[in-house]
């Protein structure tokens, strides 16, 4: 899946429980704002509760508004903190998403049964306690656990410093690079083919927070790296840029060695983790364990 912070004008925001529909709604020419229906495990008849109650009883004030009025459970309210889908009932902050968490924790959601619903009342939390703050892969990575999207940041652009001192470039500089260069460019594998038709060549189309680039893997390192080259979200690739200036001045760059994405003590990239608890399913992996599976083959050779 490719990053939905966009590189061409368009701006995506996340889930939000005050401004999200369903389905992604355009607010404006500039901004998509991405459904509920992102959120994974927030069922459609939970989505529709919280809709349903917001256009009916007016928009949720607070987080203890929201769960007061019972829309969805609490495993529900889980999901939209962690998603910050409620930051905008908290404000701004790399705190918010753990604040609601603990927030919502405590407050006493409506109880439902077949006799109706027995609201609860909007009480204060009280006062939040120090939380630590999520950090700015932490927060990405929550993102990608919870929705399988993230708006911003784009994962490349939180390792630039590190690609830069290892002599990459970014995929927008490329434009300044001279055909038959040899480069190296550090991404996010947005996509995978292997068609029948292209004789063994596999194509990997790179992402970083400045744009797209198609990568040519030939036969020979497919098979020395197929792993890396079936399997690796976050890669550095060093090759030949190729630019057709028949095709209007097109670039690919012809991989000649592809390594997974390292930091600098030599460990895979990234090793940032998020918090274990009850508000999230994930175990500990990091960002490769989180890449959505549509960066796969799709309907390229399986082999």
């Amino acid at each position: 899946m490719i990053h939905a912070g966009g590189h061409r004008g368009i701006k995506t925001l996340g889930p939000d429980v005050v401004h999200s529909d369903l389905e992604c709604t355009l607010t404006n020419d500039e901004t998509i704002q991405l459904g509920l229906c992102y959120i994974k495990g927030l069922r459609e008849e939970d989505i529709g509760r919280l809709i349903e109650s917001r256009e009916g009883d007016g928009p949720y004030r607070s987080l203890e508004d929201l769960a007061a009025r019972g829309a969805v459970s609490e495993s529900a309210l889980a999901r939209l903190a962690w998603s910050g889908a409620c930051d905008n009932l908290i404000g701004p902050g790399e705190q918010a998403r753990r604040s609601a968490l603990w927030q919502l924790g405590i407050a006493r959601p409506a109880q439902r049964g077949k006799g109706g619903d027995q609201l609860a009342l909007e009480l204060p939390p009280g006062e939040v306690p120090e939380l630590p703050a999520l950090s700015a892969w932490e927060a990405m990575l929550a993102d990608y656990e919870s929705t399988e999207v993230s708006t911003d940041p784009q994962p490349i652009g939180l390792l630039r410093e590190q690609l830069r001192s290892a002599g990459a470039v970014s995929i927008a500089g490329l434009a300044e690079v001279a055909h038959g260069r040899h480069v190296k460019v550090g991404g996010l594998v947005a996509a995978r083919q292997r068609p029948e038709t292209a004789k063994g060549i596999t194509f990997v189309l790179l992402e970083d927070e400045t744009g797209l680039v198609n990568t040519v893997v030939y036969p020979k390192l497919y098979e020395q790296e197929r792993l890396l080259v079936r399997g690796r979200a976050l890669v550095l690739i060093e090759g030949e840029l190729q630019r057709r200036e028949r095709d209007g001045g097109a670039i690919n760059l012809v991989a000649e060695t592809i390594a997974p994405l390292r930091n600098e003590d030599g460990t895979d990239a990234p090793v940032k983790r998020l918090p274990n608890g009850e508000q999230t399913s994930l175990d500990g992996d990091d960002f490769e364990a989180l890449a959505p599976a549509v960066m796969s083959f799709a309907q390229g050779r399986r082999r």
